[in-house]
């Protein structure tokens, strides 16, 4: 399945109305220091200079408000987002 593929779904934990709008392979250099996010679906500490997938998010219909997911890597992303396992 290919990352485009989960556009337009809604992730656990977020109301109906939330979708994901984007979703890439993602790398952030930062100067100022070490940038750590704990991975959406199994908390790992993800050091985002690091590869790593970024799942924007649409909050709400209504909105254009985004909020950013970190992922480790695909396997994570599709253990995130399958509901079939529910």
């Amino acid at each position: 399945m290919s990352l485009s593929d989960y556009t337009g779904e809604t992730p656990p934990g977020f109301d109906t109305s939330a979708q994901i709008r984007r979703i890439n392979h993602h790398r952030l250099w930062d100067q100022r220091g070490e940038s750590i996010e704990p991975c959406a679906n199994c908390a790992a500490d993800l050091p985002l200079s690091e590869r790593h997938i970024v799942v924007r998010l649409q909050v709400s219909a209504d909105s254009d408000r985004e909020t950013a997911r970190y992922i480790c890597d695909e396997r994570c992303l599709h253990e995130w987002l399958d509901t079939d396992t529910e």
